[in-house]
């Protein structure tokens, strides 16, 4: 009887609150369907209403609203707009409005939209940032952005945790795009330390400590172009009965900051990794061979404007979507239309409509004919690599590039290569299956590095006993190798009819590290028994807790070490790798 009392309650609000209720729904680009599965909390009592009306002019002093609340211009400026509030930038910090007041779980909503803007420096982006000033000085304990273009940020939603001084830890992040002069709704839910933010469709949702803080003030932030506020609310959240959190199932990780700090390590074992042999001499990528570039075959995570990509070719709009309209199979179009029809599953909608181009495209089917690419304004790279009439991987490789051509606005560019060496670091550029391998092969070895992801939401991953492809050639994904996802302990097996997690596997223990801090991790590895330990240490220096084992005699082979960037648009960093061969001490020696 509780949970249809709150249903019906938040569909209640939903419906009079609504921001496109009493002006038509095309006027507003809103949150995802009220279905209550989708949900963390429902909105409960109302603790802030804002048209942004009752007050003529805005100041730099707090001024009293309403039920207790103060609003204050924070940074740059706001004026009164046609239908709500419209920033002022002319330089400095970007426009902030923030409100003054008390609560703690909590669900805001803010409508926005912005200009389309001449000077690309005027960048565009909506922000919900709720602070506690007592308790956590110098930080946004909650950040979301609806970033539409600005720089060190993913483009489309994120959620994340952001200390000014030191920068952002990142939380979770979903790619997407956003259309200038359109209202969108911005909408945070948080109970506890979970959270979930919402717009355009998209949806991401996260957990991190500082989101169950007691917080008094709440910042509205937007980009230096011209931007339009209109109708927040701030409502006491309600935890939603209906909602489950992903992967509810799983066995939960144990956040680092529970465990108590771990010593430093000793002398004698600083002087071991120092004697180590460099595998990575932090200026050139010499002793290790990159592999072609892999972007390919297209990835979900490729598509940033989903919408957009399905209606033209739903609408055969042009001769290559009407090529590829017509060749899609049954599971494709289902995705397409459901797409077109407001799901928001990913997995149900951009996964079987790449699934079904790249079926067509991906794997050695020509897309080019002259006539079909009659308007289309291909790059220089792309026409080069066309005159050379290209087949196999290279014919893959041009498909990909002609659909990134036509699809400019829809679909994300593959870089050129897939690593590069810079400032003592081998980092990834975002190619999706971009791989990096040694030229020696190796068996019984101990490998000890740093790593940190500066961007992306997948694990980065260190392959071990793969299979060396041909020269010059993509090879096997991931080299048929085993997989240890670093720092998390995350893993695969990517032989040939595994494919799978599997038993061989085990967790001593599972650590929420976070991915864009440096960890140093060690990797032993005896080819004897068919074994792999792997244990990091966060912060760098520290004694490591052991993460995963490894075990399977018949996995065992002579082969490179490999790098791999799993998906598109992730960006790992590695430092001070090192290595030694046919290690005397059978044991992982930064656990001593």
């Amino acid at each position: 009887m509780n949970r249809i009392i709150l249903a019906a309650v938040f569909l209640l609000v939903q419906s009079v609150s609504s921001p496109a209720a009493g002006r038509g729904i095309r006027d507003c680009v809103c949150a995802p369907s009220e279905d209550g599965a989708k949900h963390i909390a429902l909105n409960g009592r109302i603790l802030l209403k804002d048209d942004f009306n009752t007050l003529k002019e805005l100041t730099k002093e707090f001024q009293p609203l309403s039920d207790g609340w103060k609003v204050k211009v924070w940074h740059s400026g706001f004026k009164q707009g046609t239908e709500g509030l419209e920033s002022v930038w002319e330089s400095g910090h970007n426009p902030v409005i923030v409100y003054e007041g008390s609560f703690k779980d909590v669900v805001v909503e803010v409508d926005f939209r912005f200009r389309k803007e001449q000077d690309p420096a005027r960048n565009a982006f909506c922000r919900i940032n709720p602070l506690s000033r007592q308790l956590d000085p110098g930080a946004y304990c909650i950040s979301t952005w609806a970033n539409i273009n600005a720089a060190g940020r993913t483009r489309g939603l994120v959620l994340e945790y952001d200390l000014w001084n030191a920068g952002p830890t990142g939380v979770a992040a979903q790619l997407g795009t956003f259309e200038p002069d359109t209202w969108y709704t911005m909408r945070l839910e948080v109970i506890g330390e979970d959270a979930m933010v919402s717009c355009n469709g998209m949806v991401v949702t996260g957990n991190y400590r500082t989101f169950g803080l007691q917080k008094n003030w709440l910042a509205i932030g937007v980009g230096k172009g011209t931007h339009e506020l209109r109708r927040l609310r701030v409502y006491e959240a309600v935890p939603n009965p209906e909602w489950k959190k992903p992967d509810a199932k799983a066995e939960p990780y144990v956040p680092l900051e529970s465990i108590p700090p771990r010593e430093k390590l000793s002398q004698a074992v600083l002087d071991k990794i120092q004697n180590m042999e460099q595998l990575f001499d932090g200026k050139t990528l010499n002793g290790w061979i990159q592999a072609p570039v892999a972007p390919i075959a297209l990835g979900r995570e490729d598509v940033i404007n989903p919408a957009k990509f399905a209606k033209r070719i739903s609408q055969k709009s042009d001769r290559v979507s009407a090529f590829i309209h017509e060749r899609l199979d049954s599971s494709a179009r289902a995705g397409m239309n459901a797409v077109l029809a407001g799901e928001t599953d990913p997995k149900k909608t951009v996964s079987p409509l790449v699934r079904g181009i790249n079926a067509i495209v991906a794997v050695g089917g020509a897309l080019y004919e002259e006539k079909r690419f009659e308007g289309f304004r291909l790059r220089q790279k792309t026409k080069e690599l066309l005159r050379k009439n290209p087949q196999g991987f290279e014919l893959a490789r041009l498909n990909r590039l002609l659909l990134e051509d036509v699809y400019a606005d829809e679909l994300t560019k593959s870089p050129d290569i897939s690593w590069v060496a810079k400032d003592g670091i081998m980092a990834s550029t975002g190619a999706g299956r971009g791989v990096i391998y040694t030229e020696k092969d190796y068996v019984n070895v101990r490998l000890i590095f740093q790593v940190r992801q500066s961007s992306g939401n997948h694990f980065p991953g260190v392959l071990i006993f793969c299979q060396r492809p041909p020269a010059g050639e993509l090879g096997m994904d991931a080299l048929d190798g085993i997989q240890f996802g670093v720092p998390s302990g995350s893993h695969w097996d990517y032989r040939p009819g595994f494919n799978r997690a599997g038993d061989h596997f085990t967790r001593p223990q599972k650590i929420r590290f976070n991915e864009r801090e440096w960890a140093q991790v060690e990797i032993f590895v005896n080819g004897e028994k068919g074994t792999v330990r792997m244990a990091v240490a966060q912060p760098v220096g520290t004694r490591p807790i052991e993460v995963l084992d490894f075990h399977d005699s018949t996995a065992v082979r002579a082969g490179p070490i490999a790098l791999q960037m799993h998906n598109a648009l992730l960006f790992d960093e590695y430092r001070m790798i090192r290595i030694e061969t046919n290690p005397k001490e059978k044991r992982l020696i930064t656990l001593e």
